[in-house]
């Protein structure tokens, strides 16, 4: 071998080096041999390659879209990722649904497309919308600006591209397909293919066909009504007279319900606990620091005749007390802020002791004991505005020192869901503000690290937290919260922590199962005596004597009659709402009054139709209650409503159907895409149609 390689090395360093020297020549050569990683297979749809390239270019395409306003909220709502929208492109271009370019530019460029752009600028420049309410909004200003000859005017300028100064619709479009990486006319396929999904969902949506006959049964069910005077017997009403159940009562009846939500167990009954927390903070009343500044006499006369540079003595005698209160108004929040570093130099001493875990502390296991004491910690705030306040203020505005209010000490409080702090008084109405966007106290501290562990606020069960600004409500007032308990929603940690509710509840079991034995019968004096009879049936509980001095307890008030409530197909609705029209609005109810329909005469008076055919009364299980109806009127389908629904009718057994498809599965979600369509991933420049090997 080694001859042979003598005997031709000349011929070998000669091709060698002719080779050598046009990689150099042509060093391009080199990473066409390797070849180019965009068009590494990746995947496979529907049996077909996907290479990367193809994926990068449906990628850049969803990014851009989701970054055009008239588009971004429909295609978020049809695709949740850029993987998505790549499925639903191929499947509506397999479809025939999708144009070309073209297509896509004539969408950009009509007056619809722009009239939403105008529209949404107008909408952001509220500020504040959350997407809910954004969109809630945006169909009804929308039509505004179509209609208004401002909002048309405004359309024609984006439109008119080559107008000096104007930023048409064209640049705004190519400005945001640039910084994804498009150009104009990719951007363009983009939206036709966004169009074309649009088409295929409306087709599939639009499929259905239906009989005329059908339609009338679907705008009959959906028309047609009946409204009911109604009384609601809680079973309340009759735990009264009840025995205090047993201890082994009470223990039974709690472990049957003790894991159960109170909506998710039979009679409503349940005793799993939300998350919850416990909290102690500290409260800086703004009105109360307004009222301890002194105000310095000279000031006031300056600023009093700087903001009234014509105003005479009698006009600033008489305006002088309110013109003071705004004055100590405007400065509290001066000293509110002193009040704020220093409890941010106070609290960052505190945590000296505790190590850094990241933005966290790490809290030894006696942290509760080693706590700094709010007492303290208001203690520490009042002397140290008293100390900044202590030299005469540069200003001349109050006089020194300002003797500061303690902030007010809210001792630990008893477990508390996110609801019951919203409820809570005074700081349950404060905000926490993030850049522009505004928490509210609740949502504030359910974002805690050990309730939620991917918190990006510095919350921690144990320690105060330093806010980039303090919580504040609507009055100028500032908080300081500290969480001092977490517990995840589950059981309750023992009996004794819900054993008044499982008592009482005991009792009303037992007081619904007397209510629904006397349904019927108490069904029979609605007909005969209507519902005032039933309110006098079921009277007010007599309270329990007292022994004086203790105040005996307000009596209850006797049953309400619910009147002028409608009873549909599928819901209630009227009578003021609350909770009575909530109980009433079961399956078994309305369908119970709606069974009365048929054998109601409409061209009748109402008061003419037999007592027993308009009377109703059913115990209702979920609510423990039982409700006694009497039908006041009848709400027929007309041959007039007819006429006026045309083919809304079908869109009504359509979308019904749709729904019922989608609680079955939707054929346009991801999953249901990526099954359908076999797409799968697979390991870089792995062939999917190459042999396996072992």
């Amino acid at each position: 071998m080694y001859k042979s390689m003598k005997k031709y090395k000349k011929w070998i360093m000669v091709i060698g080096g002719s080779v050598l020297m046009v990689l150099f020549i042509l060093p391009q050569g080199i990473s066409s041999m390797s070849g180019d990683p965009q068009k590494r297979v990746i995947g496979s749809i529907n049996g077909v390659k996907l290479r990367a390239d193809e994926k990068r270019q449906y990628d850049l395409e969803y990014r851009a879209l989701m970054k055009f306003p008239p588009i971004a909220i429909s295609l978020a709502n049809m695709a949740g990722s850029a993987d998505h929208y790549m499925l639903l492109a191929r499947e509506a271009e397999s479809a025939g649904y999708v144009g070309g370019e073209g297509d896509g530019e004539a969408s950009v460029t009509d007056d619809q497309t722009i009239g939403l752009l105008v529209t949404m600028q107008k909408l952001s420049s509220m500020g504040g919308l959350d997407a809910r309410t954004y969109q809630q909004f945006l169909p009804m200003m929308y039509e505004q600006v179509m209609r208004s000859a401002e909002g048309q005017k405004q359309i024609e300028q984006l439109r008119g591209d080559g107008a000096p100064g104007v930023i048409g619709i064209r640049r705004i479009v190519g400005e945001v397909a640039n910084k994804e990486g498009l150009s104009f006319e990719a951007f363009c396929m983009g939206v036709a293919r966004y169009a074309g999904i649009r088409r295929m969902q409306d087709g599939y949506e639009n499929a259905a066909r239906v009989s005329d006959r059908r339609s009338l049964a679907a705008v009959r069910e959906a028309a047609e009504s009946l409204t009911i005077d109604f009384v609601l017997v809680p079973s309340d009403r009759l735990i009264a007279a009840l025995p205090e159940p047993t201890e082994d009562e009470i223990k039974a009846h709690y472990e049957k319900y003790r894991n159960l939500e109170a909506a998710e167990g039979e009679n409503g009954i349940g005793y799993r606990k939300p998350d919850r927390v416990k909290l102690e903070w500290l409260e800086v009343n703004k009105a109360s620091v307004a009222k301890s500044i002194k105000l310095i006499d000279a000031h006031v006369r300056e600023r009093w005749n700087k903001e009234n540079p014509t105003g005479t003595q009698e006009a600033y005698d008489k305006g002088r007390v309110a013109f003071e209160e705004r004055l100590r108004n405007e400065y509290a929040e001066d000293l509110i802020k002193i009040a704020e570093s220093r409890y941010r130099d106070l609290v960052s001493e505190a945590l000296k002791g505790f190590a850094l875990e990241g933005k966290f502390r790490k809290l030894p296991e006696d942290w509760l004991a080693k706590r700094l004491p709010l007492e303290q910690l208001a203690q520490g705030i009042v002397a140290g505005v008293k100390a900044e306040t202590t030299s005469r203020d540069e200003r001349e505005r109050w006089q020194s020192p300002v003797d500061f209010p303690a902030p007010i000490v809210q001792d630990v409080t008893a477990w508390r869901s996110h609801e019951e702090l919203q409820e809570t008084r005074g700081i349950g109405q404060s905000e926490l503000q993030r850049g522009t966007t505004r928490l509210r106290f609740a949502d504030a501290m359910f974002s805690v690290r050990e309730l939620l562990p991917t918190t990006t606020l510095p919350l921690q069960m144990g320690v105060i937290p330093i806010f980039d600004r303090p919580l504040a409500d609507s009055n100028g007032n500032v908080f300081y919260p500290r969480v001092i308990g977490v517990r995840p929603k589950g059981e309750p940690e023992s009996l004794d922590e819900v054993r008044t509710q499982v008592v009482t509840d005991i009792k009303r079991l037992k007081a619904f199962e007397t209510l629904k034995a006397d349904v019927e019968k108490t069904t029979a004096i609605a007909t005969t005596g209507g519902l005032d009879a039933v309110t006098a049936a079921y009277p007010p509980p007599v309270p329990a004597p007292v022994v004086p001095p203790a105040t005996p307890p307000a009596p209850e008030p006797a049953l309400a009659i619910q009147r002028d409530v409608k009873v549909g197909k599928d819901n209630v609705q009227g009578g003021g709402g609350g909770p009575a029209v909530a109980a009433i609005n079961t399956l078994e109810f309305r369908a119970l009054v709606m069974s009365r329909f048929a054998t109601i005469d409409p061209l009748q008076p109402i008061d003419a139709q037999p007592a027993p055919a308009r009377t109703v009364g059913l115990a209702l299980p979920k609510s423990l209650s039982a409700a006694f109806a009497r039908i006041t009127k009848i709400d027929p389908l007309t041959i007039e409503e007819l006429r006026a629904a045309g083919d809304r009718s079908t869109r009504l057994v359509t979308g019904t159907e749709i729904q019922s498809a989608a609680d079955v599965g939707f054929p346009f979600t991801y999953e249901a895409l990526k099954a359908r369509m076999n797409y799968k991933l697979i390991g870089v420049g792995e062939d999917p149609d190459a042999p396996k090997t072992k």
